[in-house]
């Protein structure tokens, strides 16, 4: 996890402009998650990784979720579930704007 504050304009810009990023409700003025690894079919994805991103006044949050890729016939990780449980971490921790928490769902885990 990586909290910058206060961030620079720069350091809120990137975050706002992250690739792939999908917005969420519920958390900062602005936050939204990033999938990658076995997600995103990425070469060598040894893991599957959910990264939440937000964004609250002069500060950013960086919060990644990392585990294995499913090996050797085991179960494959479940995205939404990771997704949820990073976005419920950041509430908990402080960073809830007091609207519905809304978590949008994981992409098509590749092949």
């Amino acid at each position: 996890m990586a909290l910058i504050s206060p961030a620079s304009p720069q350091d809120i810009s990137e975050a706002e402009s992250a690739s792939d990023c999908s917005p969420l409700t519920g958390i900062g003025d602005f936050a939204c998650l990033q999938w990658t690894g076995y997600f995103r079919g990425e070469a060598g994805g040894a893991s599957a990784n959910v990264v939440l991103t937000a964004v609250r006044g002069d500060e950013t949050l960086e919060m990644p979720y990392v585990t294995s890729a499913p090996m050797n016939g085991a179960p494959a990780p479940d995205g939404d579930a990771m997704a949820r449980a990073l976005a419920q971490a950041a509430v908990d921790a402080g960073w809830g704007n007091g609207t519905p928490l809304g978590v949008p769902a994981a992409p098509a885990a590749a092949s």
